[in-house]
């Protein structure tokens, strides 16, 4: 079944990203020429969905008018006309963006990004949230004061936060941000792939406030094979709405013309089960619980320690993140060297060496930006 469009919400969502483009640029935070052209984008966009639905008026490719009206006065004139929007990606992605215009989000060194599976690396055209963030020092470790300062300064919907990073091995104090949080009426949302296979994690804090309301990982962090992973959130708030995936399972009852739905988690568990990734998961869990996270983290510390030494003896080598106290980092490392290609690095460490390494930004552009005080 189509689903319909109606032009004042395509107005609403152009008046969102006009407010975002004068709020990032009051901030500084995000260089002006990108967000006109994603604003630009969008109103592409809506050309794309009028010329749709409104065949019968006149539009002049010339001065990109409807009957001589320009396109801000058409939607404002007609803002309850229904567009019947057509198949394919885009109809997909801007009807979720309609759904959570009203999000506002606060992320640490941008580590996560929108999309509407909560994290998307690649595409901010469709970036329906506005974004504040909060900065790292000249370390990268998150500066939680700025993130008390944005939450105090801001309405905000979901702070977003990793729980460890996959770039310097920093482990975040989720459940203080949690209480940050929870004080300004916003909920939390982290991203433990990192963490899952190093450190013991509970979503119940100390307290109450200090619970984690969102958390999310891969299994094949946890050394279960690729494919599988789990999301764990608050039942009302998922119930709330509905699942970017159909299909069988997910519905207790289906009529001509409607449909009930189950209640979380079935609801967002559409199609067959997942059974040998579920079941492979829950076996590396127990594993890693049968060598114990304190014997891992405990090891980990010595070979970091092993390789900070030894890396800080080559000569002009960069190692990102404080290379002193090592305590709140979990086994990564991350370093460069000015003379020599990252990709002819990686590749001689593997060919000659036998050595494994991951090259480029590790799906966390932003925040290596900062590290490498790459501000363009």
């Amino acid at each position: 079944m189509e689903r319909i469009v109606y032009l004042q919400e395509l107005k609403r969502y152009q008046n969102r990203l006009e407010h975002a483009l004068a709020l990032y640029a009051k901030q500084g935070r995000v260089p002006l020429e990108g967000l006109e052209q994603e604003l630009a984008y969008i109103q592409r966009l809506y050309l794309y969905f009028l010329r749709d639905c409104t065949s019968s008026v006149p539009y002049d490719e010339e001065d990109g008018t409807y009957e001589g009206r320009d396109l801000s006065l058409y939607i404002r004139q007609n803002a309850n006309r229904q567009c019947y929007a057509p198949d394919g990606d885009v109809k997909e992605a801007l009807e979720r963006t309609i759904r959570e215009l009203d999000e506002l989000v606060i992320d640490p060194a941008g580590n996560l990004v929108p999309s509407g599976g909560f994290f998307n690396p690649i595409d901010f055209s469709l970036a329906s949230r506005h974004w504040l963030y909060a900065e790292v020092d000249d370390q990268g470790r998150i500066i939680y004061d700025e993130i008390e300062e944005q939450l105090a300064a801001n309405k905000v919907d979901y702070v977003t936060v990793t729980a460890a990073s996959n770039v310097t091995g920093y482990v975040t104090d989720v459940h203080r941000v949690a209480k940050m949080a929870h004080a300004h009426g916003a909920k939390i949302i982290v991203d433990g792939a990192q963490i899952v296979a190093h450190r013991a994690f509970s979503m119940k804090g100390a307290t109450h406030e200090e619970d984690i309301d969102f958390f999310a990982f891969s299994a094949h962090k946890m050394y279960a094979p690729f494919g599988g992973g789990a999301v764990v959130g608050l039942f009302d708030v998922l119930n709330e709405h509905m699942p970017e995936f159909y299909g069988g399972g997910i519905v207790s009852i289906v009529a001509d013309d409607w449909a009930r739905y189950k209640l979380a988690p079935e609801k967002y568990e559409a199609g067959s089960p997942n059974f040998v990734g579920i079941t492979s998961l829950g076996k590396a869990i127990d594993v890693l619980r049968e060598v114990g996270f304190d014997a891992i983290q405990k090891h980990e510390q010595v070979l970091i320690r092993k390789m900070m030494d030894g890396l800080t003896k080559i000569d002009k080598l960069i190692i990102y993140g404080d290379t002193q106290d090592t305590t709140d980092r979990v086994g990564v490392i991350t370093f460069n060297h000015p003379e020599v290609n990252t990709h002819v690095l990686a590749k001689r460490l593997a060919a000659s060496f036998g050595i494994a390494t991951r090259r480029g930004a590790f799906c966390a552009h932003p925040y290596v930006w900062r590290l490498m005080n790459n501000d363009s």
